[in-house]
């Protein structure tokens, strides 16, 4: 496992453990799965990705959201398939209360990621670590007080990863579109 991913994790099981006014706070957990459009990169084509976002509610209209993402496009160099991990913060404003059972929203956040090489690719470096932000839209709808379903539409601006030199596209940005369905759990 990459060094920074370990790192990232750990910080996040820290943070859930040792913060006590985080228990405080509703929570709600969502496993997602959708479909990822990677754009201004002659590399880099289209991909599924799957996930995890874990929500910490505030009292009001607002929410901070911490996400992990994986996601396997293809590669024009190789019949194989890269590997995108990408982490991330994100700041959610509600449209509606915390009681309502349709609940729109508005996302914008920072993460970073990951890009793997597929193994049949060799360059200098094989991963590339790029920063970014993101802004989308979504929708949750509780099914039961435990239960509920997600979708979400987000736009990720991303540095271009160039893996030492080898394959860098013209442009300073990829932009990624993900289409994501999640089911999740209130706590």
């Amino acid at each position: 496992m990459n060094k920074l991913f370990l790192t990232a994790f750990l910080c996040f099981v820290s943070l859930l453990c040792a913060v006590p006014p985080l228990h405080a706070q509703s929570r709600d957990m969502w496993v997602s799965g959708g479909f990822t459009s990677n754009r201004d990169n002659a590399f880099i084509g289209n991909g599924y990705n799957i996930g995890f976002r874990l929500n910490f509610n505030t009292s009001g209209p607002f929410s901070h959201e911490f996400q992990y993402t994986y996601s396997q496009p293809s590669f024009s160099l190789s019949s194989d398939h890269m590997e995108i991990h990408q982490a991330g913060y994100n700041f959610l404003y509600y449209f509606k209360p915390r009681e309502s059972t349709v609940r729109p929203l508005i996302t914008a956040g920072v993460h970073v990621n990951d890009f793997v090489l597929p193994g049949s690719v060799t360059a200098p470096n094989d991963i590339s670590v790029k920063f970014g932000f993101n802004y989308g839209v979504g929708l949750k709808i509780r099914l039961t007080p435990l239960l509920g379903f997600r979708a979400d539409v987000r736009e990720y601006e991303i540095g271009n990863p160039s893996w030492g030199g080898s394959f860098t596209s013209p442009g300073g940005l990829l932009h990624q579109t993900e289409a994501s369905a999640a089911l999740g759990v209130y706590f």
